[in-house]
């Protein structure tokens, strides 16, 4: 119906005669938005002439809501929302996604947000950020460990039984026009990839773990978890060097170089020329575990290792130590960026080398610092870590930004050093855990920081008086609490607010979940109340002035006091003041003196510093009396190798091993001689490891651990069984034990790719394994 103030009258548009109608809506160029039973009519007003009739395939087509926003058309059709362009020529779907329950109404807000009354599933949300970070549709799921640019927007990606090309649509929108329907899913904003993937075209590649590819122009090499395959162009792929001892391990990482082809993988690095493999090691020893390789703008080849530090060619390769840099550390990537700079993610560290390769400390992220990162500009770099992204500022050290919007926690998983790369356009994509997805930097710029805002101050014990800019109060027993808001609905559940209460403590509280202060009985003065909201996302909001308090003197306080202190400060200024200027400046030029010296006295000091620093966190994870590592070092050493364990898919052994009556070693023989039975088994110990991959420790007492990574029950069986045999066959002295001399009883626990199992669980069950080889009659080995 339509009307003229006084009378009602049919609308004009006989294509409306007999439809059901739900919403109307004006749109922006003057067009009657019209929701029926059987879709969106678009009408123009001044002839009544049907413009467009919008429906969805496969979708009920009576609208249930209708929203207008600045260049957005939202139309719900039951529990399927759907976003059209409004463009004077033609109406297209750019955006389409469902929910649980039909919906009864939209509302766009200036964000971006579209916020959606359901039926029965309450208040939902289509979040703004959807135009910044996008989930890219492969078509199947799985991590994604490898992202290799190709031509114009087509890159080879790898992961988890995944391996092919893909190309990306330039534009974050896609389209489809009327009645053909569109996408639609659980992601407001997904991206569709054409897609070739190993089952549709790449014969010959086994279901597998693919780490790393090259496409040399020839061949296409593949490092993946059964090995090094290869395939001529449009051929069929073939294992390669399957019975070499480097190259027929699981692989990890490729470099073209030259006429050669290296290979990292886990049991060291080789490089391959006309068909042959020749190892590569570093310092005379192998490398063990390979996991990163860069060639640097000087042609130097780079090697990361897990276990064995971080390595530059230099005629051979060199091990690069010091400051920051471990010889043990385990090196998650190198890149080089602007000004020839190269930053090496190792251990907790990100690590700055300038041109002349002096290591300096950017900042720690613990527990690991990442596993992958790109330079964005001379003073930015972006890390993927096991948490999501990070945008860290170079110079400070500080995270700026911090992005793990839309997606589940688990799938914002970095997984390998070769998942972060830019596109033409500047983006960032992503392999992660929950598959492959783009981050737009330059759209997150629009969000500007959350404000905070006073919601009330409750008070009690007091009646404080306020002339509107100032609170006073006389002191006595009473308290206040400040309750603040910050409505910023970009991302709200994870904004924190922070408070600092100004004249009484000049630092803010730590970041709180709480919007909310509680003070109690200040003493006399003058205070300000600050409040700060901070987002992972866009960091911190500007400071906003809560509350200005003045905490009055008692009356006891007041009267020839106050008048003494008054004659005493016009006193100070007028004649101490003009005294003091005069002798600080003779102070100032004596201190200039001073601070030169000074300084050349802290550069001599700042050295020795250094390499005692470095000497004293070596003796902190070292046993002094077995040269193991301690308890402080196997614990920071199993949480690093359950996150490896779980992102390069390879088992993860642990072996507990407790010597049987060791008391009476130390009761009957004493504790020297205890001491020297320690030593013997910790050379034991040591000597059974994998140098670079594998950890020894002394766990406590007479208690060892053994950490084997890629290793299984059966291996690490194997292991314990050996170790088990030669403490035995060492033969010392114990005449409490029923053989007369000293045994050991083990337990041995894996933790199984794909098992979901904490470090915590995974010594629980290594403990109850060795509590049931003690119960069994000790010197035996337990699973």
């Amino acid at each position: 119906m339509e009307t003229d103030g006084q009378t009602w009258w049919s609308y004009r548009s006989e294509e409306l005669i007999g439809r059901q109608i739900t919403r109307i809506a004006l749109g922006h160029h003057g067009e009657l938005l019209v929701g029926t039973d059987n879709g969106l009519y678009v009408i123009d007003d001044s002839s009544g002439r049907v413009t467009a009739r919008l429906l969805r395939s496969h979708v009920d087509p009576a609208v249930t809501a209708i929203a207008v926003d600045a260049d957005r058309y939202w139309v719900a059709y039951g529990k399927t929302i759907v976003g059209y362009t409004t463009g004077t020529i033609s109406i297209n779907a750019v955006e389409c996604f469902s929910v649980d329950s039909p919906v009864n109404d939209l509302l766009p807000d200036k964000l971006g947000n579209v916020f959606i009354a359901t039926n029965n599933s309450g208040l939902a949300m289509v979040s703004c950020l959807r135009q910044a970070v996008q989930r890219i549709e492969l078509g199947r799921e799985g991590g994604i460990y490898s992202i290799k640019a190709g031509t114009a927007d087509s890159f080879t990606i790898g992961g988890d039984n995944i391996f092919g090309k893909i190309v990306l649509p330039s534009d974050t929108n896609f389209t489809s026009t009327d009645e053909t329907g569109g996408h639609a899913g659980s992601h407001a904003w997904d991206a569709l990839a054409h897609m070739a993937l190993s089952s549709q075209g790449w014969r010959g590649l086994p279901d597998t773990t693919v780490w790393d590819s090259i496409d040399d122009g020839t061949y296409i090499w593949v490092a993946t978890q059964a090995g090094l395959y290869r395939a001529p162009h449009g051929g069929k792929f073939a294992l390669v060097h399957e019975r070499d001892p480097i190259l027929g391990a699981p692989n990890r990482v490729l470099l073209q170089r030259d006429a050669g082809m290296w290979v990292g993988t886990l049991h060291g690095l080789a490089c391959i020329r006309d068909g042959h493999a020749e190892p590569v090691d570093g310092g005379g020893a192998p490398l063990g575990y390979v996991y990163a390789l860069y060639l640097d703008d000087l042609s130097a080849l780079w090697v990361g290792t897990l276990g064995r530090g971080l390595w530059r060619e230099n005629q051979g390769l060199e091990a690069m130590v010091g400051g920051p840099l471990t010889p043990d550390g385990n090196t998650y990537l190198i890149t080089q960026g602007p000004e020839g700079r190269i930053i090496v993610l190792q251990d907790e560290k990100v690590v700055l080398l300038n041109r002349d390769l002096k290591p300096h400390l950017v900042t720690t992220l613990s527990p690991v610092s990442g596993w992958t990162a790109t330079w964005l500009d001379a003073r930015t770099i972006a890390i993927g870590a096991s948490d999501g992204l990070r945008i860290v500022d170079i110079d400070s050290g500080r995270v700026t930004r911090h992005i793990q919007s839309l997606f589940r926690p688990r799938d914002w998983e970095f997984t390998n050093n070769r998942t972060l790369l830019r596109d033409r356009q500047g983006r960032l994509l992503c392999g992660l855990n929950g598959g492959l997805a783009r981050v737009d930097l330059e759209k997150l710029r629009i969000f500007e920081p959350p404000v905070c805002k006073l919601v009330d101050i409750v008070w009690t014990g007091a009646e404080p008086e306020s002339d509107g800019t100032t609170t006073r109060v006389r002191p006595g027993r009473w308290t206040f609490r400040v309750r603040a808001f910050s409505a910023w609905f970009v991302e709200s559940a994870k904004i924190r607010y922070q408070f600092k209460l100004i004249g009484f403590d000049n630092t803010w509280t730590p970041a709180q979940e709480r919007p909310d202060v509680t003070f109690t009985s200040l003493p006399p003065g003058e205070y300000r109340l600050a409040c700060r909201a901070y987002s992972p996302l866009v960091g911190h909001g500007p400071e906003a002035e809560l509350l200005r308090l003045e905490v009055r003197r008692p009356i006891w306080a007041m009267g020839w006091s106050a008048a003494l202190g008054l004659i005493e400060s016009i006193y100070d200024r007028q004649v101490r003041a003009r005294e003091r200027n005069d002798s600080l400046l003779e102070e100032n030029r004596a201190l200039e003196l001073y601070v030169a010296e000074s300084n050349r006295s802290l550069l001599v000091a700042n050295r020795e510093l250094e390499i005692s620093r470095d000497a004293y966190q070596l003796l902190a994870e070292v046993d002094e009396l077995t040269r193991l590592g301690n308890r402080r070092n196997f614990e920071r050493e199993i949480i690093r190798a359950v996150a490896l364990t779980k992102r390069l898919n390879v088992p993860l052994a642990l072996i507990m091993i407790d010597i049987d009556h060791f008391k009476m070693v130390n009761d009957n023989l004493g504790h020297q001689t205890g001491d020297e039975y320690l030593r013997n088994i910790g050379h034991i110990l040591a000597a059974a490891i994998r140098v670079g991959e594998d950890v020894a420790a002394r766990y406590g007492g007479e208690e060892f651990a053994v950490l084997l990574l890629n290793t299984d029950t059966e291996g690490a069986l194997v292991g314990a069984e050996r170790i088990r045999q030669q403490v035995e066959a060492l033969a010392l002295p114990n005449k409490a034990a029923p053989a007369g001399i000293v045994t050991v009883s083990i337990g041995v626990a894996a933790l199984d790719p794909g098992t979901p199992m904490t470090k915590d669980e995974l010594v629980a069950r290594a403990d109850r394994a060795l509590y049931r080889a003690k119960n069994g009659g000790r010197n035996q080995v337990s699973a």
